[in-house]
């Protein structure tokens, strides 16, 4: 199918529907920084009605704070013009008729002909990009505190561990000193009540060795030896007692 140069994209008319029709922001600006053509877009995008901007400077659709620092970055393209994408590594913000701001990326476009030299800057709303990048920025520094804090949550609960470890060891040491004490006591008591039972069974043998002889005075002497090796014994006992009372917490050490 062949089509007539008018019908050519590359034709005049062709540019002329990409102009208008295309769905970014356009316009064309002249080397006094004048706006001379918007496409609809563009119009739509900063909200004005159509031709509104025409012949206004281009410095009306930026914020005031950034205007000087536009109007110079303007005038130093001005003496070396070249495709390029505007403000790279900056955050670029458009200025809307009603005053609010919205960032934006620009890319410019020198082409000089009878009339002067131009720039064809086009333009493309990134609220949407923005709010995604921000909201993925805001993902990963919610990620990021919740692996911080839960490395913190892990990192008290291993020292609780250790801590729990360092308990535990001293409480096997204290019941290991306790049962060798235990072990000393249970000796040595062993030994105490051996001693004044081997004197309760001799002197039970010679009181009745003596009652057989009718010999009061040694008996009484034998049975007293009994009587004090009985006390001597319920006061070993008592201390066994305590000990084992102590141990179970039962009486408090004072």
């Amino acid at each position: 199918m062949n089509f007539s140069s008018k019908h050519n994209m590359e034709s005049k008319e062709g540019i002329e529907a990409l102009f208008l029709y295309a769905t970014e922001g356009i316009l064309v600006v002249n080397d006094g920084g004048h706006i001379i053509r918007i496409n609809p877009s563009a119009e739509k995008l900063f909200g004005y009605d159509k031709g509104e901007l025409v012949h206004k400077k281009i410095e009306v659709l930026i914020p005031s704070r950034l205007s000087d620092k536009h109007t110079h970055h303007r005038e130093k393209y001005g003496h070396n013009p070249h495709a390029r994408s505007m403000g790279a590594g900056m955050e670029l913000y458009g200025l809307k008729k009603n005053g609010s701001e919205f960032p934006v990326e620009i890319s410019l476009s020198p082409y000089s002909n009878a009339e002067g030299k131009f720039v064809v800057a086009f333009i493309v709303d990134i609220t949407v990009r923005r709010q995604a990048e921000e909201k993925l920025r805001n993902y990963s520094d919610e990620l990021e505190k919740q692996v911080k804090n839960r490395t913190l949550i892990l990192e008290e609960a291993i020292e609780e561990l250790e801590k729990t470890k360092k308990d535990l060891y001293k409480a096997l040491d204290k019941e290991r000193e306790l049962n060798e004490l235990k072990s000393r006591f249970v000796s040595m008591a062993s030994h105490e009540f051996r001693t004044p039972l081997t004197t309760m069974m001799s002197s039970l043998s010679l009181v009745t060795k003596y009652g057989e002889q009718n010999d009061k005075e040694n008996q009484i002497k034998h049975v007293s030896k009994i009587k004090t090796s009985i006390n001597t014994l319920t006061d070993i006992l008592n201390d066994f007692l305590s000990v084992s009372k102590l141990e179970e917490g039962k009486v408090e050490n004072s």
